[in-house]
């Protein structure tokens, strides 16, 4: 029985949800264009939202490669400074007539 905290107890994990598509892809590039990530659509966004609220830009990562390993690590040692137990990563694929995926 793993414990969470320094004082023994028990307590729930704290995870972040990880949305990699911050990488090129030969499949979205034939998608998307050529070189496009989800990137590109943050940085065309507004400053605000309609709400009035800041959308939120990279710091400390900047706008990270995500097949590049260093910004994993780095990744992984900001999470461990601010208290972040791991990460839960969002994984899809798009439709491909030669590469369809399981059917779910």
């Amino acid at each position: 029985d793993e414990k969470n905290s320094t004082n023994g107890q028990n307590l729930p994990r704290v995870l972040a949800i990880v949305f990699p598509q911050f990488h090129q892809d030969p499949l979205n590039d034939k998608l998307w264009g050529t070189g496009f990530t989800d990137w590109d659509n943050l940085r065309k966004a507004p400053k605000k939202n309609r709400l009035g609220f800041e959308i939120p830009r990279p710091t400390e990562l900047g706008y990270y490669d995500y097949t590049d390993s260093k910004v994993r690590k780095k990744q992984g040692e900001l999470a461990k400074q601010y208290g972040i137990d791991g990460f839960v990563f969002h994984h899809y694929w798009f439709y491909d007539r030669e590469h369809p995926g399981p059917n779910l």
